[in-house]
Parts: structure tokens; sequence; C-alpha cells
């Protein structure tokens, strides 16, 4: 008897909503200015759509889309750490790789599997200590 778990559907084509800059509502200017948009358009939203989900599929785009214009998109700051120490992050890597590839060409052989599990802490640790600098 052969059993198959499927892996978790992930449904294509849903349209992803993008995370809005809300630390710009900080400022009072921007703070007035949305708040100005929005009741500018929604003023200007007609009620006559024929289903209560097409009423709020209208309201819903219609506010996302004035605080994505007044407020913007998140953008994210990256830590430059990596770059800083892309060297030996290469040399620990290689060293941790080719242990792995020689753990998996000899599965049976503990020495190859404890020497894998020691550099991929060590690895691990150097990784953390460098990006905590």
């Amino acid at each position: 008897m052969d059993f198959y778990i499927q892996p978790k559907r992930r449904p294509q084509g849903q349209k992803v909503t993008r995370k809005l800059n809300i630390t710009k509502l900080k400022n009072q200017l921007t703070a007035q200015d949305l708040q100005l948009r929005m009741d500018s358009k929604l003023l200007d939203i007609r009620n006559d759509q024929s289903s209560i989900d097409e009423q709020w599929e209208s309201f819903r785009d219609t506010v996302h889309s004035i605080a994505l214009e007044t407020l913007g998109q998140v953008t994210r700051n990256h830590q430059d750490w990596f770059d800083e120490n892309d060297q030996e992050i290469q040399k620990l890597l290689e060293e941790k790789r080719r242990l792995l590839r020689a753990h998996q060409n000899d599965t049976t052989c503990t020495a190859k599997k404890a020497a894998f599990n020691n550099i991929r802490s060590t690895v691990q640790a150097k990784f953390r200590l460098m990006q905590d600098a």
C-alpha cells in the first residue's frame, strides 16, 4: 500500500496586496492629505452595484489605492553585513558543502556525520557573530 502526501496547493493568480508605509502617518501633513483624499474619493463611490460583494470590492480597492498613492510602499532595508564578509562566508560555506558531500557519499560513517554537524553549527555561530557585529 503506497501513501502519498500531496503538497499544499499555492493558488496562482491571486493579487498580493502591497504593504503600506504607515510610518508616514506620524507626519500631520501626510495624515491630513490622506484624510482629504479619502473624503473626496469616497464621496464619488457609487452604491448602485448589484451586490454587497461588489460594493465592498469597490470600497476596498478605492481605499487601498488612495493610501498607496499617499503613503507609498514599505521599502526593505537589507543589512550589508554579507558584503563586508563575503570572502570569509564563501570559505565557510565551501567547507560545509565539502563535508556535506562527503557525508552524503558515505552515510554510514559516523565520523563524517559528526564532522558535518560540527562545521554546520560552527558556520551558523560565525554567521550570527558577523551579523551582530
